[in-house]
């Protein structure tokens, strides 16, 4: 009797527990909070009054901290955990450039966004978009430099994903402004398009209705423009704004 009493609420337990993790799971899925560490921001945690945190609470364990942020949903910005003391930080709103930090040894962060900052996250890499205008050379040296390369836009949805979150500030006032250098170009080949990294056809194309089309011998390079997406071949001397990509 002692026995089957004791299977049974170990079972009822096993259940609570398995159903608390299940709607935990769909609350982190239906909001895409999955948090991971970031290996750029480690034993340091953000100065006093740098920006505001949700909460911070001890003696929880990583698990209960990332499923809090999770609750948060889009409102938890990441989390600064140390694992000797169990001490958790939700953040407000996820970390900028500008902000200051103290050194805190242990300490690790975590988000939705693994990318250095300043650089946003798609699918499995991190992309960061150049406000300084450059040749298509000199532009591709610059993300190189940044241990990254110019973006190779794969798909559509990836296409989409940095015409909406790449996109210039100043794009309303000319349109030739909102002009970013992409990898591609058929400077080896006139006519067949590479990526720049191991010159690599391109298997997904979204040019304009007029490209590519050479209008001068030194049409190129690809671009994508604002605010449609689409592509064109421009001459790789132009200076414009371009977008480096690296691999998570």
């Amino acid at each position: 009797m002692f026995v089957f009493c004791l299977q049974t609420v170990l079972r009822i337990r096993c259940q609570i527990l398995l159903l608390s993790l299940i709607t935990w799971g769909v609350i982190a899925e239906n909001h895409q909070l999955f948090l991971s560490k970031n290996k750029y921001i480690e034993n340091k945690v953000l100065t006093a009054g740098t920006v505001g945190y949700i909460a911070e609470m001890s003696s929880v364990g990583i698990v209960q901290c990332s499923m809090t942020c999770a609750a948060y949903k889009a409102g938890c910005g990441g989390l600064f955990y140390h694992p000797q003391s169990e001490s958790c930080k939700l953040l407000m709103s996820p970390l900028m450039e500008a902000l200051v930090y103290d050194v805190r040894l242990g300490w690790s962060f975590w988000s939705q966004n693994p990318c250095e900052i300043g650089w946003f996250y798609f699918k499995d890499s991190c992309y960061f978009r150049d406000q300084t205008a450059l040749n298509w050379a000199s532009a591709k040296l610059v993300c190189e430099q940044q241990s990254s390369y110019l973006a190779e836009v794969d798909s559509l949805e990836e296409n989409n994903w940095i015409t909406e979150n790449m996109t210039p500030f100043y794009c309303l006032t000319d349109w030739m402004d909102c002009v970013v250098w992409l990898g591609g170009s058929d400077i080896l080949t006139e006519g067949s398009f590479v990526w720049s990294t191991n010159n690599r056809t391109l298997t997904f194309t979204h040019w304009g209705p007029y490209d590519p089309n050479a209008y001068t011998a030194d049409d190129d390079c690809v671009a994508l423009m604002y605010p449609g997406g689409q592509w064109a071949d421009f001459g790789c001397f132009m200076e414009r704004h371009f977008v480096c990509e690296k691999n998570v």
